[in-house]
C-alpha cells in the first residue's frame, strides 16, 4: 500500500522540493496511522492539508481514519473531496462507499462500490462490501453473485464463504449453504463465526444436535461471540435443556448487556416455562428498555401479566401494542382475554376470536368462512385421521350426526368443493341446534 501511495501525485504542478516533502511527511503520518496512533496520524494530515488543501492521499487517508473513529459524515465529506481532486481512485471510492454505508445512504454505497469494481474488476474488498450492502437492501441474488466474484478473486477469504452461505440460508438453498460454511472452516478452521453460522444452517436443515454442536465450537473458539453463545441458548431451548439455555442466555449477556434485547427477551420466555414469572418479567423489562417497539417482548409481558392476574397492566400494555401493530392478531386476542377477566364482556366480545384471526391474505371457505388447511402436512394429517375413524365416520354415512358430518367435512382438505357445499348447506338447515 505503501508504493502505491507515495506513487501518487497531489497535484500536477509542483515543484521537485515541494513533492519530496510532502512525501515525507505523509510517510510519517502513515506511520502514526498503521501503529494505531490515530490522533497524531491525525493531527498530520492537517498538516499536509494546511499546506496542501487538495492533497489527495491525505484527503482520502482522512477520511480513513474518520471511519475508523466513528465520524462517517466527516469521513464521507473527506472522501468526497479527494475524489474531486482525482475520480480515477477504486480505494477512494471504496472508501467513500463504506461512509455512505454507515450513514444508511445504502443506495449510495451501492453506486459507489459499484463504480470501485469497475475501475478494478479484481478489487476483493470492495466486491466483498457491495455484496454485503445487496443483502442488507435484500437483493439476494445480486450479494451471492457478489461473493461468488469474491471467492473467484480471492478463493482463500473464508469470509467471503461465511456471507455467501449466509445469503444462500436466507435463499432457502440449505445445503449449499452448509457447504459454504464447511468450505469456511476448512480455510480457517479457528474462524468462531463460520461454526456459529454453520450452526444456523444446520438448524434450517432440522439438525438439531449437529447444529449445538457447531455453535459451541464458535463458542470453544472465541468465548467473546455473543452470537454464538446466543444461538447456543436458542437450540439448548429448542431441545427442552431450559436451565442450560438459561445459563448460555446470561452469558451471552454478560459480554455485551446492552447489545441484544433479544437475548434479554428469550431470557425472559425460558424463565417463565421454569416458572419463575418475577424474574420473566424483570428480562422483559430490560429488553424494551433496550428496544422499547419490540413487539414480541410487549406482548409476552402482557400474556404473562394477564396469567398472574394483573389484568389491567396487561389491558393497557396490549392496548398500546395494538396502537403500533393493529394487525397483530395474537394480541387482539389476549386483549380479549384480559377484558373478560376484567369483567368487560362487551369489550371482550368486541375483539377478535382466536378462530378470526386477522392474517392479511389467507384464504377462507366462502360458504362457511372456515379456514382452509391446504398445507401439506394438514392434508396428510386428514387422511390418516379419516383412515383412523370408525367406517360409519370415514363415509360421513346418513347415519352419523348431521352436525358432525358437516363440520368435518366442511374442514377436511380432502373433500371435494361439491361436497363442501353441500355440507354447509347441510349444517346452515339445522338451525341454531346444530351450530351448539
Amino acid at each position: 500500500m505503501l508504493s502505491w501511495l507515495f506513487g501518487r501525485k497531489s497535484r500536477p504542478a509542483a515543484a521537485a522540493d515541494a513533492t519530496t516533502a510532502s512525501r515525507a511527511a505523509l510517510e510519517r503520518a502513515f506511520a502514526h496511522h498503521t501503529a494505531g496512533r490515530l490522533e497524531e496520524a491525525e493531527a498530520a494530515y492537517r498538516e499536509i492539508l494546511a499546506a496542501d488543501p487538495r492533497h489527495f492521499d491525505a484527503l482520502h487517508l482522512c477520511g480513513v481514519l474518520a471511519l475508523q473513529c466513528g465520524r462517517p459524515a466527516q469521513a464521507a465529506a473527506s472522501v468526497e473531496a479527494a475524489l474531486a481532486v482525482d475520480a480515477s481512485s477504486a480505494q477512494a471510492h471504496n472508501s467513500l462507499g463504506e461512509a455512505y454505508r454507515r450513514l444508511g445512504r445504502f443506495d449510495d454505497a451501492i453506486a459507489q462500490f459499484r463504480e470501485a469494481t469497475a475501475r478494478a474488476p479484481d478489487y476483493a474488498d470492495a466486491l466483498f462490501n457491495l455484496g454485503n450492502v445487496l443483502r442488507r437492501q435484500g437483493r439476494l441474488e445480486e450479494a451471492v453473485a457478489s461473493f461468488r466474484r469474491v471467492l473467484a478473486v480471492n478463493p482463500a477469504m473464508a469470509e467471503a464463504q461465511v456471507q455467501l452461505g449466509e445469503t444462500l440460508n436466507v435463499l432457502g438453498r440449505t445445503a449449499e449453504a452448509i457447504a459454504a460454511h464447511e468450505a469456511a472452516i476448512a480455510l480457517k478452521p479457528d474462524y468462531a463465526p463460520a461454526h456459529n453460522s454453520l450452526g444456523l444452517a444446520l438448524r434450517d436443515a432440522g439438525r438439531l444436535d449437529d447444529a449445538l454442536a457447531a455453535c459451541q465450537r464458535a463458542v470453544a473458539h472465541d468465548p467473546n461471540l455473543m452470537l454464538a453463545r446466543f444461538n447456543v441458548g436458542n437450540l439448548l431451548r429448542e431441545k427442552g435443556f431450559l436451565e442450560e439455555a438459561a445459563a448460555a442466555y446470561r452469558a451471552a449477556i454478560a459480554i455485551e448487556p446492552s447489545a441484544l434485547a433479544e437475548a434479554h427477551n428469550n431470557l425472559g420466555n425460558v424463565l417463565k416455562e421454569l416458572g419463575r414469572a418475577e424474574e420473566a418479567l424483570a428480562c422483559y423489562q430490560q429488553a424494551l428498555a433496550l428496544k422499547p417497539d419490540f413487539a414480541e417482548t410487549v406482548f409476552n409481558a402482557a400474556r404473562l401479566l394477564r396469567e398472574r392476574g394483573r389484568l389491567a397492566e396487561a389491558a393497557e400494555a396490549l392496548r398500546n401494542l395494538l396502537a403500533a401493530r393493529p394487525d397483530m392478531a395474537d394480541a387482539h386476542f389476549e386483549l380479549g382475554n384480559a377484558l373478560k377477566g376484567m369483567g368487560d364482556a362487551a369489550g371482550a366480545r368486541a375483539r377478535p376470536t382466536r378462530t378470526s384471526r386477522r392474517r392479511a391474505g389467507r384464504p377462507r371457505c366462502r360458504r362457511c368462512r372456515c379456514s382452509p388447511r391446504t398445507t401439506p402436512k394438514r392434508r396428510a394429517a386428514a387422511r390418516a385421521s379419516t383412515r383412523s375413524l370408525p367406517a360409519w365416520s370415514a363415509g360421513a354415512s346418513s347415519t352419523a350426526p348431521r352436525r358432525w358430518r358437516a363440520r368435518w367435512a366442511c374442514s377436511n382438505p380432502s373433500i371435494s368443493p361439491t361436497r363442501r357445499r353441500t355440507t354447509a348447506t347441510a349444517w346452515r338447515a339445522t338451525g341454531a341446534s346444530a351450530r351448539g
